[in-house]
């Protein structure tokens, strides 16, 4: 009975250290137009030095910046991942053009004063006279992760009918 005890405690700490474990498609933001050609993913970069790229971009021709607030969060759980991209463009007087493209894992969940194109949020930053403010917020499932732990609850039921039908009374085996 100790050895079942200590491979069901096996297999459960195996299990922790997965989970969360898988490859997510990286965070992509391109920012283009009015002299601005800006494009950063996470391949190269943290999400922290993405906000931080951002809100150094200039707009051509001023010494002001673009944004006044930009965060870019990822909120992991085991069975549920959520990343949220957050900006305010600070209030100018130039006439520019511009359109920031974020792409994150998973699917669009919701947009604020953007456009979904398939697994991609475009924000068209057309008047700089006020303030804007976008928001897109991505959702995944983690299925494979859901799968993997009935696959191994049902392997320890079956190891524990097997090895109550053996008798289970005699620890040497």
């Amino acid at each position: 009975m100790k050895k079942i005890i200590a491979i069901i405690i096996c297999i459960i700490a195996i299990c922790v250290c997965l989970t969360g474990c898988g490859s997510k498609a990286p965070t992509f933001i391109l920012l283009e137009g009015g002299g601005i050609n800006l494009s950063e993913s996470t391949d190269n970069s943290s999400l922290k030095e993405l906000e931080n790229k951002l809100m150094a971009v200039k707009i051509e021709g001023t010494d002001e910046t673009l944004f006044e607030s930009v965060k870019i969060s990822e909120n992991k759980g085991i069975f549920y991942n959520s990343y949220r991209f957050m900006a305010t463009t600070k209030q100018q007087n130039v006439e520019r053009e511009l359109k920031l493209t974020v792409s994150m894992s998973g699917s669009v969940a919701g947009v604020k004063n953007g456009i979904i194109e398939g697994k991609q949020v475009v924000f068209p930053i057309k008047d700089l006279s006020q303030q804007l403010d976008f928001n897109a917020e991505f959702e995944e499932n983690n299925t494979s992760v859901i799968f993997g732990i009935i696959i191994v609850l049902v392997i320890i039921m079956a190891a524990f009918f097997f090895f109550m039908k053996r008798g289970g009374n005699n620890d040497n085996y």
